[in-house]
């Protein structure tokens, strides 16, 4: 975890740094809507019976099986995937700016793109999205995105109208829309601002849900946490003392935010393997937010306060209609209470997928 974090943040320095100021631009931020509302929930489970059972199909990318490791298909920092129509898995190695194509069960079947500038190049890529089973991927280096098939032939390269900026962390909507955060270089070399926003598959910015600036050296403890239903948009707010996500419609109005009771929980030596801690500093209440469409179920991952019982569990409150329904452990192994850029969960039909440094297939049961 550690290389992979610090990888991220160097790679984030270094654009930053090269970047020119952004030009300035008047963000409308989204209106409430007439009928907003605050949906309150305690701790007490309203389904004590609900379980969410889950069945490892495959590994891909595994990191003990050293046949695997040594094979071409070998993914260095796997920064994103998706999947298509068909069940295929495709992930984004961002050091040899590759994707990688396996079928449903985990079969390995092609690999495309390259490092470069040219048709279907992309330098340190960190972006990678499917809409209607085109792939876009790019990033801030070559300030471009490419377009391909599903078969990895090349489409065009769409040059990012948004100067200095980098899109990651993206997601699909059902209107054919992409929901991203974009990072951008701020007025001053050490800060950059953090919008999350939709755009159109031309990028094109439809709406910017909520904007931020932090220092560099606290971005990576400053992501606001977000996915999406059919119809809705869910963004976690940013907070240390209040567990609040923001429900968005998709065009971009903030409809309701969920609360749940919750209080600051302070970073112990176990969280980060050590025996003591230089200082004192308190978790963010929310570290992940996916759903699962299928099932109308929003999971979110939330701070513990970790002890010898609880350190190797992936533990996730359910909400199902925006109403606290159980906390979970989903049995996905260790998972620590802060940002890690490898880790992503999708969840498409009844299947889980879990990206750290590997790729895990999971089969829901229920």
């Amino acid at each position: 975890m550690k290389l992979s974090y610090f990888y991220y943040l160097m790679v984030l320095c270094l654009f930053l740094v090269s970047c020119s100021q952004k030009e300035q631009e008047k963000i409308i931020l989204p209106q409430k809507t007439a009928d907003y509302k605050v949906i309150h929930n305690n701790n007490q489970p309203s389904d004590k019976n609900f379980s969410y059972k889950l069945t490892k199909l495959f590994t891909i990318n595994d990191r003990e099986d050293q046949e695997s490791y040594s094979n071409d298909y070998h993914i260095s920092f796997p920064r994103a995937f998706d999947i298509d129509s068909e069940g295929n898995i495709f992930v984004l190695g961002a050091i040899k700016a590759a994707i990688y194509k396996f079928d449903k069960n985990g079969n390995f079947l092609k690999k495309f793109g390259r490092k470069g500038e040219g048709p279907g190049e992309t330098i340190e890529p960190s972006f990678f999205c499917i809409v209607n089973d085109t792939l876009y991927y790019g990033g801030a280096k070559t300030q471009h995105v490419v377009t391909c098939d599903n078969e990895g032939n090349f489409i065009k390269k769409i040059e990012l109208p948004f100067r200095n900026s980098n899109p990651e962390f993206s997601e699909a909507l059902k209107n054919g829309n992409i929901l991203s955060q974009i990072m951008y270089g701020a007025k001053s070399r050490s800060e950059v601002q953090l919008d999350n926003l939709v755009f159109d598959t031309k990028f094109k910015t439809k709406f910017v849900l909520n904007n931020s600036t932090f220092k560099i050296k606290e971005f990576t403890n400053n992501i606001r946490y977000f996915t999406c239903s059919d119809d809705k948009i869910y963004i976690a707010q940013n907070s240390e003392s209040k567990y609040l996500i923001d429900i968005y419609n998709l065009e971009g109005q903030l409809e309701a935010t969920i609360e749940k009771d919750y209080r600051k929980i302070e970073f112990k030596p176990i969280d980060f393997n050590k025996k003591k801690l230089k200082r004192k500093s308190y978790k963010k209440s929310i570290t992940g937010l996916f759903f699962d469409k299928k099932r109308n179920l929003l999971f979110v991952k939330r701070a513990l306060e970790r002890n010898e019982e609880n350190s190797g569990k992936f533990i996730v409150d359910v909400f199902k209609n925006n109403k606290f329904i159980k906390t979970i452990d989903l049995g996905l192994g260790k998972c620590k209470d802060y940002f890690n850029p490898l880790l992503q969960i999708k969840i498409v039909g009844d299947r889980l997928y879990y990206k750290n440094h590997e790729l895990t297939v999971y089969q829901i049961e229920n």
